[in-house]
């Protein structure tokens, strides 16, 4: 580690300073100084700490954290956590023997939530002033749109607010304080405004990197480039930022915005009394020496320079609600009632996948086709990967008007011959496929809705599979719930299901194309991307069958 700590610092060993005692109603309180981290092994864990002096950890918040820096003329909050926090964060600051009437600025890292609604009830207490990314403040000001605010995360109790932003922040500013001076950094990419904050104190570097450098071990908050624009990051930018980072001298100590991402929460309950006694658990080291420093952002900017240019091959294909043509002939519409519409021309014929129900399709069909260029005058057939309305409910009004042929399983013909009329032409899915005179392959599949089926087909070289709901994609665990309710319920079968996985997985897809995309996903499935996406549906089944 570095050599410098061990020079200045010795460990400090937390010791009782006193005893006070308070006769009224009879209570004993033992006053001890707040535990302070061992310069010569700097460790963070899940509580607030002392990390050097004048600079502290707020760790018990969740998901993020938040750090004060003490100065001469008062105390500098880095990010400030969920508004519902805020009494926690200020019993932390208490705990840490801080008095939080002495905030002066609050420095946010980035707009999402869990670091900036906290943010204007500090502000309204202690009269700070709060500091923010100029390229965030439109989300900021307007406190969204959710997905601004949240990206993917999962928290549908936290209602997001507008965030006043005094100072705004474009980068190569200094924020100074009493003794206290801070370079701000702009690294754009996790969203456009972020930030990463620069503190030189007792000649250590210490830099606060919000998501940026989202984790300790290295994990640089680089998720949000994968998804559609809506949720602000960008690889591309992203990509500048950690060159940007990597000409910088490198920081002695790394302070990420969940640091505690992957660490057991203490077991033994927290009594947040200023200076009071704080259970032990495991940490992760803050110190990073050059090499680590140089290796963590080489692994960053090669993860991006190979996404920005698989963008760029692939068009960002992403499956947002946007009309979009993804190969040659293959068409995604976007959603309507909350299903997706794929359309395929093949030889000069049209096939529509899973119309879904609701008043209105066809004029939406040929609206969203027109976008693309591509007139509607027929519709030669209708492939159905399952009989559930979301992938039928459509049918009878592209049978009057086109007189397609319909596809679907064996299972479900059986059943669309009781509902639709008695002249339409239907055909078993089973029977296409190789010497078919149709492009697509059916590959049978069981144990979620009714009569399902996937279909796969080659266009410009990449494996296609258009496969409804399998697998689902499981990015949060509201998807979760819904997932394994579908499994337990008269249409589900968790043991058919697990089976339909062993037959999908092999398959290998270059593009995957689902009923309900998440997230607006890019279709386009990368390294091990669909043998992710096949795990984790192993896993929730595997985790519910052990509740």
């Amino acid at each position: 580690m570095n050599g410098k700590v061990d020079r200045e610092r010795g460990s400090r060993v937390l010791a009782a300073i006193g005893v006070v005692t308070l006769m009224a109603c009879g209570v004993l309180v033992w006053q001890v100084t707040p535990e302070s981290t061992s310069r010569a092994s700097l460790v963070l864990k899940k509580r607030p700490m002392q990390l050097l002096d004048g600079v502290y950890m707020l760790g018990s918040l969740s998901p993020s954290v938040a750090y004060v820096i003490d100065s001469s003329e008062g105390l500098i909050l880095v990010d400030s956590g969920l508004e519902a926090d805020c009494t926690a964060l200020l019993q932390q600051i208490k705990y840490l023997q801080l008095d939080p009437s002495r905030i002066k600025k609050v420095l946010l890292t980035h707009a999402h939530g869990d670091h900036v609604l906290g943010a204007m009830y500090l502000s309204r207490l202690t009269k700070a002033k709060v500091y923010g990314g100029k390229r965030d403040l439109d989300v900021l000001q307007i406190g969204g749109p959710r997905e601004a605010m949240f990206s993917t995360y999962d928290m549908p109790e936290v209602q997001p607010h507008p965030t006043t932003i005094d100072v705004s922040l474009s980068g190569g500013e200094t924020i100074e304080l009493g003794d206290t001076r801070i370079e701000v950094i702009a690294t754009p990419g996790h969203t456009p405004g972020s930030l990463c904050f620069l503190l030189e104190r007792d000649d250590q570097r210490i830099l606060f990197t919000g998501d940026t450098i989202s984790t300790i071990t290295g994990d640089l908050g680089t998720y949000g480039t994968y998804l559609p624009s809506r949720f602000r990051s960008n690889a591309a930018d992203y990509l500048a930022s950690l060159k940007t980072l990597r000409n910088i001298a490198p920081p002695d100590i790394l302070l990420p915005g969940h640091p505690q991402v992957g660490l057991a929460q203490s077991a033994t309950p927290v009594t947040m009394s200023p200076g009071g006694m704080m259970p032990e658990e495991e940490g992760v080291p803050a110190e990073v020496t050059e090499d680590q420093w140089r290796a963590m952002l080489d692994t960053g900017i090669k993860e991006m320079e190979l996404l920005v240019e698989r963008f760029a091959a692939d068009g960002r294909d992403f499956l947002d609600g946007k009309p979009i043509q993804l190969l040659d002939g293959l068409f995604y519409l976007g959603d309507f009632s909350s299903s997706a519409v794929y359309v395929l021309k093949d030889r000069d014929r049209l096939i529509v996948f899973d119309p879904p129900a609701g008043a209105g399709f066809l004029e939406f069909l040929e609206k969203r086709l027109g976008r693309l260029k591509q007139p509607l005058d027929r519709v030669d057939a209708v492939v159905l990967t399952s009989c559930d309305p979301e992938h039928s409910g459509g049918l009878p009004r592209l049978i009057q008007k086109y007189d397609p042929v319909v596809f679907a399983s064996q299972q479900g013909l059986t059943q669309l011959r009781q509902q639709l009329p008695r002249n339409t032409r239907f055909k078993a899915a089973e029977t296409s496929g190789d010497g078919s005179e149709w492009p697509f392959r059916a590959i049978a599949v069981t144990g979620r809705g009714v009569a399902p089926v996937a279909y796969t087909f080659q266009r410009n070289d990449k494996r296609v599979l258009i496969s409804g709901r399998f697998p689902a994609k499981l990015d949060s665990r509201g998807q979760v719930r819904e997932f394994l309710r579908d499994l337990g319920g008269p249409e589900g079968d968790a043991a058919a299901y697990l089976d339909s996985l062993d037959i999908l997985e092999p398959l290998q897809p270059d593009i995957w194309l689902p009923t309900s995309p998440v997230n607006g996903q890019n279709a386009n499935l990368y390294d091990d991307g669909w043998r992710d996406v096949i795990e984790r549906n192993r896993k929730a089944i595997r985790e519910s069958n052990r509740r």
